[in-house]
């Protein structure tokens, strides 16, 4: 039981590693790559969208769910875009939910091992 508990340590340790490795790609990236692509998609039709500034605050409103910009998306590569950066944000907040899941099992588990007496 003991070892059994040691290695979803081991396995709670894997997959935070793989947590920071997916919020770079479906985070960070994202969020620094999509300014630009939503300019060269938007700059030339949308009034809203003329910045690398004013992109990245959209970006970023669609990622973290923050509400700071008040730009609106016209076109439809921009739109697909956005729907794209959305998926994103929920395949990393579901994979997150899953560690977060686990970790809290683990420590019920933990609660249940005997102590041993000194």
């Amino acid at each position: 039981m003991v070892g059994d508990l040691l290695q979803a340590v081991k396995d709670l340790k894997t997959l935070a590693l793989y947590t920071g490795i997916l919020f770079v790609i479906f985070i960070l990236v994202p969020i620094f790559i999509s300014p630009y692509l939503l300019l060269l998609f938007e700059s030339s039709t949308n009034n809203q969208m003329t910045t690398y500034w004013a992109t990245f605050e959209y970006t970023y409103e669609i990622i973290m769910g923050v509400d700071i910009s008040k730009a609106s998306i016209i076109t439809s590569e921009g739109k697909i875009l956005v729907g794209i950066l959305a998926l994103f944000k929920l395949i990393f907040l579901g994979f997150l939910a899953s560690i977060v899941t686990t970790y809290i099992q683990l420590k019920i588990k933990l609660e249940k091992v005997p102590r041993p007496k000194e």
